[in-house]
């Protein structure tokens, strides 16, 4: 779990720098290179707010489908807090 959470930790960092492409450039590492990983489901939020702040709000959108699709019980993670799918805005 260390080198998934090195990106995760990275990616996170970024983010609440707000450099955002930077951020979903290390969320998509880690989906593309830790798929099984527990972290996927907020990586994929994640990843989707970073597309929202890029301005690709309908990329955004394909990446929280794809969460629900994945992950529909919830955030699997123990160190995040679960996902609240009511919050996320996947309608065009």
């Amino acid at each position: 779990a260390a080198p998934e959470l090195a990106l995760y930790s990275g990616a996170s960092l970024a983010m609440h720098r707000q450099r955002w492409a930077e951020a979903l450039a290390g969320f998509d590492r880690l989906l593309a290179e830790h798929a099984a990983s527990p972290l996927g489901a907020e990586a994929l939020f994640w990843r989707g707010h970073c597309l929202e702040k890029l301005g690709r709000a309908d990329d955004a959108r394909a990446a929280w489908r794809q969460l629900l699709e994945r992950h529909a019980e919830g955030a699997p993670s123990r160190k995040i807090e679960p996902i609240n799918f009511s919050q996320v805005n996947i309608t065009d």
